[in-house]
C-alpha cells in the first residue's frame, strides 16, 4: 500500500489530481493504512482538492488530517491550511455575492 500512496503523491506532484484521488481512495478503503497513514492520506487529499481549486473539500480534507494526526507541529501546519482555505472559500462567496447584486 505505501507505493500505491507514493504513487499518489507523484502525481499530485505531477498536477494529476483527479488521478490521485483515484488512488486515495483506494486508500481509505483499507482499514490498516487508514489507522497508521490516516493524517497523510487526509493532508494527500487536501493537496489534490487545492489542485482542483475547489477550497471547500481542501479545508475539509486537512481538518480532518489535524484531527489525524498525533503530533503538535503537524496539526498547526494543517490547522493553517484548513484556515487558509476557509478564508478564501468565504472571500470567494462573499466576492461572487456582491458581483451577483452590482449586476443587477
Amino acid at each position: 500500500m505505501t507505493a500505491l500512496f507514493e504513487k499518489a503523491e507523484e502525481l499530485i506532484d505531477k498536477g494529476k489530481a483527479k488521478e490521485a484521488l483515484v488512488l486515495l481512495n483506494e486508500l481509505v478503503e483499507d482499514d490498516e493504512v487508514k489507522k497508521n497513514k490516516g493524517a497523510q492520506i487526509a493532508e494527500t487529499f487536501g493537496r489534490a482538492f487545492r489542485i482542483m481549486g475547489d477550497a471547500k473539500r481542501a479545508a475539509a480534507a486537512y481538518l480532518d488530517a489535524a484531527f489525524k494526526d498525533k503530533y503538535l507541529r503537524s496539526q498547526r501546519w494543517h490547522l493553517s491550511s484548513y484556515f487558509f482555505f476557509i478564508a478564501l472559500f468565504a472571500r470567494y462567496r462573499y466576492s461572487s455575492a456582491l458581483r451577483r447584486t452590482c449586476l443587477l
